[in-house]
């Protein structure tokens, strides 16, 4: 599920929109959170760089239209909401909102640690 910017989330500024390629996942680390921005259709979407598989950087795969390609056993994620498509994940990863400004800056909302 998107977690949604609350009293228990923080805005973190993490990108440009330019810095993010097209088809792209550019991988980060922002507040103890390892997270991957995607860019799919200009749009920009937020999940955290683990398998729930096998526990592994997610970083390390590739895009396949809206889903995210585990480079281990060829699990898949939903950028978009982080649930699994594709076996052998089970279990869903998180996905986290994102907001952009009118300066084309990407702010991501991160639970409190």
């Amino acid at each position: 599920m998107v977690e949604a910017a609350s009293s228990q989330t923080t805005w973190h500024l993490v990108a440009h929109h330019k810095e993010i390629p097209e088809g792209m996942c550019l991988q980060l680390g922002v507040a103890g959170h390892s997270i991957l921005l995607c860019k799919v259709k200009d749009q920009i979407y937020c999940i955290e760089d683990r398998c729930s598989h096998r526990d592994i950087p997610l970083n390390r795969g590739w895009l396949e239209g809206h889903e995210m390609v585990c480079p281990l056993h060829g699990a898949t994620f939903d950028i978009r909401n982080g649930h699994p498509c594709r076996l052998p994940a089970k279990q869903a990863i998180s996905a986290y909102d994102i907001r952009i400004d009118e300066q084309q800056r990407v702010f991501v909302a991160l639970p409190k640690t």
